[in-house]
């Protein structure tokens, strides 16, 4: 899961009312003297600069070639392009901001930052009765870290497992039903083979073919009778796929025919 910033918290925190001037100063110097900025004299410099353009009314002129030439020292043909030092150190100013925020400046009520992409800083009043929830949410960062996983629910693993037992279901009948048409297939097909090695009525062979495979199909031989005047021949189809006898009954004289 995601770990909220301190930005983040500090954005939950923020009042419609801005910092006066006065209070921007004020907290610039405490910046300015803090431990976390103790012989950092160039992040110092910059940070100096930008805000007192911006306390100036001259935000204007808080440009990359500006920062660079008048805090950095550089000559007039600095290229942006191709030298980055004032991207490089603004890096490091919200860096030492960050853990100015977080350690000495953690009750203070104005917030100095600088947005990334931009040089002009921006200040944010954070409201005294949350300063405390404010700390209590940075030390709680601090000492826990990412929360921890959240365990799921036994319905959840319930559905997951209906799921996998419905998919097996589905699988074993699929396979059930293609092993039943696969044999109905090799049955019906040696039927269709010999009937058409014999010259035998399809449509004959088509019908039959279900009802006596079952019996071909035993091992054991089969004896069929059929009365006088049957096709014969008929009844032989069997005799290509199956073992059995064929017994016609002796032909029996109607008294009076």
């Amino acid at each position: 899961m995601h770990e909220p910033s301190l930005n983040a918290i500090v954005n939950t925190l923020k009042t419609s009312r801005p910092p006066t001037p006065e209070e921007r100063f004020v907290q610039l110097e405490k910046i300015l003297n803090s431990q976390v900025f103790h012989g950092s004299e160039i992040l110092k410099s910059f940070l100096r600069f930008v805000v007192g353009k911006s306390l100036e009314g001259l935000e204007s002129e808080v440009k990359e070639y500006t920062i660079a030439t008048e805090v950095f020292g550089r000559n007039a043909n600095y290229d942006p392009r191709i030298d980055s030092l004032v991207r490089v150190q603004a890096a490091r100013l919200r860096s030492k901001l960050q853990e100015y925020y977080t350690s000495e400046g953690k009750n203070d009520g104005v917030h100095i930052d600088l947005p990334k992409g931009h040089y002009i800083p921006a200040f944010t009043y954070i409201r005294p009765d949350s300063r405390s929830h404010q700390r209590r949410a940075s030390d709680l960062l601090k000492v826990v870290g990412s929360p921890p996983a959240i365990p799921r629910s036994g319905k959840d693993s319930l559905f997951r497992f209906s799921r996998r037992f419905l998919t097996a279901g589905l699988s074993l009948i699929s396979l059930v039903l293609a092993i039943v048409a696969y044999r109905y297939y090799m049955e019906a097909k040696q039927f269709r083979q010999y009937a058409i090695s014999n010259r035998v009525d399809l449509t004959f062979v088509q019908d039959i073919a279900p009802f006596w495979a079952e019996f071909l199909n035993t091992g054991s031989p089969l004896l069929v009778a059929y009365s006088p005047g049957q096709p014969r021949e008929r009844v032989e189809i069997l005799g290509s796929v199956g073992s059995f006898h064929s017994h016609s009954p002796p032909s029996v004289a109607v008294p009076g025919g």
